[in-house]
């Protein structure tokens, strides 16, 4: 399997889990959620999304798990399930992430403006981030569409991407650090550039400082790491960070008007999601 499979494989594939009866799926109620605090606010949804230039996915959440099935580009037949971390950051707008991994993936969705934009991560690539993004079709409509699918054996995603990846003559995945020059991304490089967010953590004060296509990044004031920016507006006031540096990577999303921090990577690499009161929102 060649360098750039691998990495896609790295990025979507978890262990097999198993298989959910989803005849039961509107009255099902779990004995305890694992998966965040926005997770009973979206238990028993069905979204339909897709990225432009990527795939289009039809997801299902239910029994602490997303379930996804690609539709008709790199992923096109693949279907799987993850444990995601999920918080909701504002009415209607929703914070999602998962490992996959070695890395992870780490999307916000926006309901009010239909809107959907991601962060992948690639342990594999030095600093890199994949920003994409897309619309929302629907959710929990008559036209949301459950993903039908039996779950896809580990072994076969592989050939299935090589073979949807050759016939669809699609472009090679592009984890790299560069600068995305999406408009969502434009905006909230423009919009935070000169401003300095802190809060307060366990294990110090974060502060973060965007300066354009730059972005600092301290802990306690000690140790910035600069990094490139990736920092996308989801609505006024709602940014979507993400930094890749080792050890210190972190995906969060902040709400100004509620001034919260959502954080879904602890400092040890795991999945977990916390949420921070913002101390300083404002010029350097």
């Amino acid at each position: 399997m060649n360098k750039s499979l691998t990495l896609v494989l790295s990025l979507f594939v978890l262990s097999a889990c198993s298989a959910i009866d989803t005849n039961k799926l509107t009255s099902y109620t779990p004995e305890k959620s694992i998966s965040g605090s926005g997770y009973e606010s979206l238990r028993g949804a069905v979204i339909n999304y897709g990225y432009d230039g990527f795939d289009d996915f039809n997801l299902a959440i239910y029994n602490n798990k997303i379930k996804w099935l690609g539709q008709k580009g790199y992923f096109q037949g693949v279907a799987t399930e993850v444990v995601p971390k999920i918080s909701k950051v504002a009415d209607n707008i929703y914070f999602f992430s998962w490992s996959t991994g070695s890395s992870g993936d780490n999307v916000v969705h926006n309901y009010n403006t239909m809107r959907v934009n991601a962060h992948l991560s690639e342990s594999q690539v030095k600093d890199a981030l994949w920003q994409i993004h897309g619309d929302v079709y629907n959710i929990n409509s008559p036209e949301s569409v459950f993903p039908h699918s039996q779950l896809t054996p580990i072994k076969d995603i592989g050939k299935i991407l090589k073979k949807n990846i050759a016939e669809k003559n699609l472009p090679p995945f592009a984890f790299t650090a560069k600068i995305s020059h999406f408009p969502e991304d434009i905006a909230g490089r423009k919009e935070l550039t000169g401003l300095s967010i802190k809060y307060d953590t366990p294990d110090g004060v974060i502060e973060i400082e965007v300066d354009g296509d730059r972005t600092y990044v301290s802990k306690n004031n000690q140790d910035i790491k600069d990094v490139f920016t990736a920092a996308t507006k989801i609505a006024d006031g709602i940014y979507f960070i993400s930094w890749e540096k080792g050890a210190d990577s972190d995906h969060i999303v902040v709400n100004r008007n509620s001034m919260t921090v959502f954080d879904h990577v602890s400092p040890t690499g795991e999945r977990k999601e916390a949420i921070y009161d913002i101390t300083y929102f404002g010029a350097k």
